[in-house]
């Protein structure tokens, strides 16, 4: 953060919890974006107001061969 030109202070407060004391809002902003990006981050919290990192985007399902409607059982008879 610091290379980013953000110096907010850090405390840790509990186990699971750290405080970052920073001047202004955009300052804040930022910060938060930057716990988001953290794959350990699970909340953030600002002004009493809690807030959660963004979900990934869900992969869409192929209706291709792995789909129950679209399969066909096949049976093979060998004659002799």
């Amino acid at each position: 953060m610091r290379m980013g030109g953000l110096v907010p202070k850090a405390y840790p407060v509990e186990d699971d919890k750290i405080l970052f004391v920073s001047v202004g809002s955009m300052e804040t902003l930022k910060v938060r974006d930057f716990v988001f990006q953290q794959p350990e981050c699970v909340s953030f919290e600002w002004n009493q107001q809690k807030s959660y990192p963004p979900k990934p985007a869900a992969t869409p399902k192929k209706n291709g061969a792995g789909s129950k409607k679209n399969k066909k059982k096949s049976s093979s008879k060998t004659d002799l």
